[in-house]
């Protein structure tokens, strides 16, 4: 673990976590939020969580979301930093928080401590998401984050028979004194 506030961590992938991962990865519901058209095996998990995890290298981070209780802990979500860019000092960021544990500020928590990662650790200047706009829970997430909205792409997802709009924000770095 890496960060941590009172229950709440995030950290590394571990090869423990495939069982979970292939059930999250393959939920059809989540399909049209990742862009997947197929389902991932477990070997392809599995070979994902073994292969090369350097952020500098593969651009990209996937991050568990856990719980620490005082007899155990378990995982309700993930973070994703992906499109790393050190020469222009970004990245895009994602979330997945498990249903049971959605609206609780588990979300809020683990972009706070995201943020924080991507500021403090990697020296970014700023970070993105990109958000449906039929998301309403990712758009008061982000909002109330500080983000700001930036761009407005019209028809950009087609979702069930029709399109919506995509919604990119960013939070910039504030300037340190």
């Amino acid at each position: 673990m890496f960060a941590k506030d009172n229950e709440l961590y995030l950290r590394a992938v571990e090869p423990t976590d495939s069982k979970l991962l292939y059930e999250w990865e393959n939920d059809l519901s989540l399909w049209q939020v990742s862009e997947r058209f197929a389902p991932l095996s477990q070997f392809e998990i599995e070979q994902f969580i073994l292969s090369n995890q350097d952020i500098f290298v593969s651009k990209q981070l996937r991050l568990m979301v856990d719980i620490q209780t005082p007899s155990h802990s378990f995982s309700i979500g993930t973070v994703d930093i992906y499109d790393l860019d050190l020469y222009h000092r970004r990245a895009g960021i994602g979330i997945f928080i498990d249903t049971p544990f959605r609206n609780k500020g588990y979300a809020r928590r683990a972009m706070i401590m995201t943020q924080n990662y991507c500021f403090e650790i990697l020296n970014l200047h700023q970070v993105y998401v990109l958000i449906a706009a039929d998301n309403p829970t990712s758009l008061k997430l982000f909002s109330s984050l500080e983000y700001t909205e930036t761009a407005k792409k019209k028809d950009w997802l087609k979702k069930d028979g029709g399109f919506v709009d995509q919604y990119q924000f960013q939070f910039i770095q504030p300037k340190k004194r």
